[in-house]
């Protein structure tokens, strides 16, 4: 994996910005965090293309799903359920990505947010529970929409491409 810096994984818990000189991201995969010297975006970037897509693909994909315009939950090996959601927009240093089926709970404290994983070990982080929330419940809905049976079955398009088409060649002829 030296090609590409760190291969994300289903264990893997969240990535972080680094404001070190050399290091920019740091990772949580296991009790204590790894410093990477790519950035948050360029690990996920490498990481898409190693599950069979770009990270701009990935996103576009979302927005298309979902409607969204910003702060678009990623997935990143969607076969491997590893769905990553920002916390902030992804430019923001204090944006923190976090890994859907990593977190166990999550609860505020004080001014920021506690997130607790599966394994006990928690990260507390710049965000309102309201935002975290929001982000919490898009990543649910992109994980529902590419769970269904029709997502990777190219044979039956979705409902409302149907609709679509047929609205379309009915106002055509």
């Amino acid at each position: 994996m030296a090609q590409y810096g760190y291969l994300i994984s289903r264990n893997t818990k969240a990535i972080l910005a680094h404001d070190s000189p050399y290091y920019k991201a740091r990772i949580f995969e296991r009790e204590e965090p790894e410093n990477v010297i790519k950035s948050p975006q360029v690990i996920l970037e490498e990481n898409c293309i190693i599950y069979g897509s770009s990270l701009h693909g990935r996103r576009e994909s979302v927005k298309k799903l979902l409607g969204l315009k910003y702060k678009v939950p990623i997935p990143v090996d969607p076969k491997k359920d590893v769905f990553f959601f920002p916390t902030a927009a992804s430019r923001n240093k204090d944006c923190v990505w976090l890994a859907y089926y990593q977190i166990q709970n999550f609860r505020e404290e004080g001014d920021r947010l506690k997130v607790q994983f599966l394994d006990g070990t928690c990260l507390l982080i710049n965000v309102s529970l309201h935002a975290f929330s929001q982000q919490y419940l898009k990543t649910a809905q992109v994980i529902t929409m590419m769970s269904r049976p029709s997502f990777y079955d190219h044979t039956q398009p979705f409902t409302s491409v149907k609709l679509d088409l047929l609205s379309f060649f009915r106002k055509k002829y």
